[in-house]
């Protein structure tokens, strides 16, 4: 059975001033979404360095606990990485990413109960940067160019 009720031939398509607008708002929700993409790959980026920084950092932390407590001396001293956390032997071999510079302090702390007069902690500050500087300068105060970090550790036995 066919129908038998015709359309008129101006509702068979959209007019021009239809797809007009339909293509401008398409146009724009893909313009807001392309001008959005740098600035999430920036904080994409971002992350991705402060991840590595703190993966640095826990990795030191863990070394400095293992060592011997008599071989943890203060002072301060640089260690390099390259961009997967492996340590370095200098700053000039290719493929350095961090620099991260490691101050050990005494400090008049003792741990609870302790018997002796013996310092049982020692104040770890870290400062890493992922500067390509060699002889990166740590002093500025309040620098954006690097993250610290403040740790204790504790004498083992």
């Amino acid at each position: 059975m066919k129908s038998s009720v015709k359309l008129p031939k101006k509702w068979l398509g959209f007019s021009l001033v239809e797809v007009t607008l339909a293509m401008g708002i398409a146009s724009l929700g893909l313009l807001t979404i392309l001008g959005l993409m740098p600035q999430g790959l920036e904080m994409s980026r971002k992350t991705g360095q402060i991840v590595s920084e703190r993966h640095l950092v826990e990795q030191i932390i863990r070394n400095l606990e293992q060592t011997s407590w008599n071989l943890v001396t203060v002072g301060d001293s640089m260690k390099y990485y390259d961009d997967q956390g492996v340590e370095m032997e200098s700053a000039n071999e290719l493929g350095r990413t961090f620099s991260a510079k490691i101050e050990v302090a005494s400090t008049n702390l003792r741990m609870p109960g302790a018997k002796t007069d013996e310092t049982a902690l020692k104040k770890v500050t870290i400062k890493v940067t992922s500067s390509q500087q060699r002889n990166f300068d740590f002093s500025e105060p309040n620098s954006r160019n690097y993250r610290t970090f403040v740790q204790y550790i504790a004498k083992g036995r």
